[in-house]
This record gives C-alpha cells, structure tokens and sequence, in this order.
C-alpha cells in the first residue's frame, strides 16, 4: 500500500474545516492510499504539556519519511504557511515529489516553493489524480 502525507496551510483553518479537506483528499484517493495527517489526527495526552509543539514537529517528520509523496493542500489560504515550507524543504531533502493544490496567486506558491513542488494542480480531484498516477 502506498502512503501519502497529507498537509497544507492548515493555522488558519478551524480543526473542522481542515478533516472536511483531508477527508475529501482521502475519498478522492481512494482506499489503496493510505493518508498520513498532521496535527490533527488523534488526540495527545496531557501529559505533554508544552511539549506538544515538539512532538508534533518531530512527528511530522517522521510521517514524511514514512510517505512515498507529500500532498499539501493550500486552497484559499491567505498567508504563508511556515511549517509547509519547511515540510517542503524535508521532502525535497527526502527525495520525496510534493503535489501542491493552490489557486493562481496562492501566497505559498513562493518562487522558491514553486521551484521545488514537482506539480501544482488547481483542484483536490486533479491532484488526487496526479497522486494515483504516480504511485498505483
């Protein structure tokens, strides 16, 4: 089974809106991809305190190296997310493609970003199906 690292500019998108996209992603992909997502899948124990921005960076990274692609999904976002460009950065490192969705104009299709992105497609569908090409 191929595995897929679902991210994107998530911070300013509620929790809410952020599953409805992944879930979507995860429907058009189909069940021979499994879908890796940060942030918000599962819940973190109390325990961590201050320490869940820790955890979660690192656990990102570790979900990358474990996927075959990233798929970040930046649909109407208005700002630049950080933390995907940084997965952007582990990725190319990884030798790992990066599908982007974002709209002409999108603020993360950076000229360094768009340098690295193996492919930008306009639409989840069109990205799901680029995804499916390359890795069934």
């Amino acid at each position: 089974m191929s595995t897929v690292y679902l991210g994107g500019a998530f911070a300013e998108f509620t929790p809410e809106q952020v599953l409805a996209k992944q879930a979507e992603m995860e429907a058009l992909l189909g069940t021979e991809i499994q879908c890796l997502k940060p942030m918000h899948q599962g819940s973190y124990p109390a325990e961590l305190g201050e320490l869940v921005t820790a955890t979660l960076t690192q656990r990102d990274h570790l979900q990358i190296k474990q996927s075959q692609l990233l798929i970040l999904d930046f649909l109407g976002a208005s700002k630049v997310s950080a933390g995907s460009m940084i997965e952007i950065g582990w990725a190319t490192e990884m030798g790992k493609p990066v599908v982007a969705i974002a709209e002409a104009g999108n603020p993360n299709l950076t000229n360094m970003a768009r340098n690295l992105i193996t492919i930008t497609a306009t639409t989840r569908a069109q990205a799901a199906a680029v995804v499916r090409t390359l890795l069934t």
